[in-house]
């Protein structure tokens, strides 16, 4: 999605570096009862995903990854790619991670879940 040609109107749009980036543009929207929404991987092309009026939240930037060599976990940011993943696991701990879907969707945002 490409926030000149998405269809939306918004008046303001973030973007994010980082988790902090984030975190204040939620809490200042909060503050203000002003309505959000986020673009994150921007697979909706038509630009149906984003609401009329309210801040956009872009998150495209947060694509950073890190690997724990010991435990071999990855930390992976909010729309981080498998190809993000792949990169940063042969740069960190010279492993390739690639798998089946990671081969196929290398530019798919990878999902998952907080450690309990």
């Amino acid at each position: 999605m490409n926030h000149e040609t998405a269809p939306a109107r918004r008046d303001f749009f973030v973007v994010c570096a980082d988790a902090e980036d984030a975190a204040l543009a939620v809490r200042l929207a909060a503050d203000h009862g002003v309505a959000l929404t986020v673009k994150g991987g921007g697979h909706n092309i038509a630009g149906r995903s984003v609401a009329d009026g309210a801040v956009l939240l872009d998150l495209s930037r947060m694509r950073g990854v890190t690997v724990n060599p010991e435990s071999l976990l990855a930390t992976v940011q909010g729309v981080a790619l498998w190809h993000d993943v792949d990169v940063a696991s042969a740069a960190q701990i010279n492993m390739d991670v690639t798998t089946m879907i990671a081969a196929r969707f290398h530019s798919v945002v990878v999902l998952g879940r907080s450690p309990p």
